[in-house]
């Protein structure tokens, strides 16, 4: 796994073979991705489930580098089950506007790695429900994020291209999260992130694998 990681970032740094996303062209695109992970250990499971959709646009302002606009919504679900039955349910939603730029190196004729820096202010809503019980602890969180995505793209047609990726592969994020809790075993609290995020470790290639397509304007 690592040694592919290490292969993305060396084709990252790599020299142009030749310009292909002519100066003013306009990108219209998405993406879509998708994890889930299910684990047990002593009778005690968690079975996870996420996604991330995006839309952007963006304009070549020069050869084969383009700049852009983004939104982005990202749904996430977990269900924790321990001894004794207890059963906890999480669900947040998440969304994200942000700025990027891209840059695009030609493989072959129609085959193109590129490289993608975004920064992203990110809104996050979720609920933390226990058991039967109708009280919930609710969270808040607002921050951003400064990340790298590399990923390959295909022209599978002269004004479409296919994609696909590893979104937020490095990055650096902040974040401010509120809790405000009806449940006794939750208390309220308020709390501050800022850090390096990394999908290196990560154990499942495709679990992290956002494919996508690119209209050529």
């Amino acid at each position: 796994m690592m040694k592919f990681y290490g292969l993305i970032l060396v084709i990252m740094f790599s020299s142009t073979l030749s310009a292909q996303i002519n100066k003013g062209a306009i990108l219209l695109g998405g993406q879509l991705s998708y994890s889930k992970s299910d684990y047990e250990e002593d009778r005690n499971t968690n079975n996870t489930e996420s996604g991330q959709f995006s839309v952007s646009i963006g304009k070549a302002f020069k050869e084969n580098t383009v700049v852009g606009i983004s939104l982005g919504f990202s749904p996430f679900e977990q269900k924790q089950v321990f001894p004794g039955f207890d059963t906890v349910n999480n669900e947040y939603n998440t969304y994200n506007a942000g700025v990027f730029i891209r840059k695009y190196k030609n493989i072959t004729k129609s085959f193109y790695f590129f490289s993608q820096l975004d920064g992203t202010v990110v809104i996050g809503n979720g609920t933390r429900k226990f058991g039967n019980n109708t009280a919930e602890a609710k969270t808040k969180q607002r921050g951003g994020t400064l990340s790298v995505t590399p990923g390959l793209s295909y022209q599978v047609l002269p004004k479409l291209q296919l994609e696909l990726s590893l979104p937020n592969i490095l990055g650096l994020q902040y974040f401010k999260t509120t809790v405000e809790s009806d449940v006794s075993r939750v208390t309220d609290s308020e709390t501050e992130l800022i850090g390096f995020q990394s999908n290196f470790d990560t154990n499942s290639l495709l679990g992290n694998l956002g494919i996508g397509f690119r209209f050529i304007l």
